[in-house]
């Protein structure tokens, strides 16, 4: 899995996504305000989940909603993927890192053994309702019968 850059990452825009679980999704009061004053710097980092376990984090990047990571992960030993999910947060410099946004992708439509890249919507919402699109990651994928590598 290769977690390559961010774009349009800031105020949510409206999405017709449905059908995303809601785990490391914000709450109201923790979402609008923390893009308050416009187009600032965001200090970005992603956690990569297979079937609900944190197996890697990319450092925190600084930019202004359009971070690059350029960073790639190799794994192996792992039991049968069903899904992948990157968790997209913003480190804040007083208190608690807070989720911005989340990708899911169903590992069981890709190609073994084949690249997949493109830009993934991070989206924010609740399962059963329209989530909201607050950027994109561009990711490369790849799943093999022995292992999982994003280059």
């Amino acid at each position: 899995v290769g977690c390559i850059q961010g774009r349009g990452i800031g105020p949510p825009r409206t999405s017709t996504q449905t059908g995303s679980p809601t785990t490391g999704m914000l709450s109201q009061d923790e979402s609008d305000s923390d893009y308050e004053g416009g187009a600032a710097d965001l200090d970005l980092f992603c956690e990569i989940y297979f079937n609900n376990v944190l197996s890697a984090r990319t450092v925190v990047k600084k930019s202004l909603g359009a971070p690059d990571w350029h960073e790639h992960f190799t794994f192996g030993d792992l039991p049968a993927l069903e899904r992948l999910t990157i968790v997209l947060w913003r480190e804040k410099s007083v208190g608690k890192p807070v989720v911005l946004g989340t990708i899911y992708i169903a590992l069981a439509n890709f190609r073994r053994g084949e690249y997949v890249e493109g830009w993934f919507p991070v989206l924010r919402g609740a399962s059963g309702s329209a989530s909201l699109q607050v950027g994109q990651i561009r990711l490369r994928i790849k799943v093999d019968e022995y292992a999982l590598s994003f280059s």
